[in-house]
């Protein structure tokens, strides 16, 4: 009975330690995105390395919004090979959801240079791709 409730304890000490770790890292994401949108290229460089290891996928859309924002050639140019090595294969519905959004428009070539560069599998999307092509300016 001691055991249980020892294990218990240990237990709820884990899962409160991963939420703490969780909310610290959602903030710690918040305020890298935040610096890249201050289109500060030190600040950018930075914080895609963060990003890089400890990223998830809620950081496509604001990178993608960043794009038009940042007047920095060389920064918008990290942002497009930061976005061209994506290696989580649930990124792909993500990006492909912010492809086919009518809001990100202004980005969409650019954003589809980066699925074009990127080593993930976007041929179950080849319709849309088609679609697209047929549609916008890039014939």
């Amino acid at each position: 009975m001691k055991s249980d409730v020892l294990y218990l304890c240990e237990k709820f000490r884990t899962v409160s330690e991963e939420k703490i770790t969780n909310k610290q890292r959602k903030l710690k994401i918040a305020k890298l995105l935040e610096d890249i949108s201050t289109g500060v290229p030190a600040k950018i460089t930075t914080a895609l390395d963060f990003l890089q290891v400890h990223g998830d996928d809620s950081i496509i859309a604001p990178l993608v919004q960043s794009l038009d924002k940042i007047k920095d050639e060389k920064s918008t140019a990290e942002i497009i090979e930061f976005l061209s090595s994506l290696k989580s294969s649930s990124a792909v519905e993500k990006v492909m959801e912010i492809v086919n959004d009518p809001g990100y428009a202004a980005q969409q070539v650019k954003l589809l240079s980066t699925i074009w560069n990127s080593p993930l599998d976007y041929s179950s999307y080849l319709a849309e791709f088609v679609s697209l092509a047929v549609k916008g300016d890039f014939m």
